[in-house]
């Protein structure tokens, strides 16, 4: 999605937040905001966080797409998007 995407970080001893938001022509469209506990990062703790939710990526990929079919079959047009043209000096 086009647009300037600002993003806000702040780690306190204990306590981790971040929000994004997405500014398109001065307005701000979206924004999301997600906060927790900070915990170190043992093997075990990294075994236990892929034992609860091994696919990650591919569950969030699935829900998308799964989401878009919803969507067509209301019949919402698709709008195709603009050809992606990277950055000067990015491949």
């Amino acid at each position: 999605v086009e647009g300037r995407y600002d993003i806000r970080t702040r780690i306190t001893g204990d306590q981790v937040a971040v929000a994004i938001s997405l500014t398109q022509n001065d307005t701000v469209v979206f924004t999301a905001a997600v906060h927790g506990d900070l915990e170190p990062a043992t093997a075990g703790r990294a075994l236990a966080a892929v034992a609860r939710n091994p696919f990650p990526s591919q569950r969030v990929s699935a829900l998308i797409r799964w989401h878009g079919v919803r969507l067509w079959l209301r019949r919402l047009p698709v709008v195709p998007r603009r050809r992606h043209v990277a950055p000067k000096g990015v491949a």
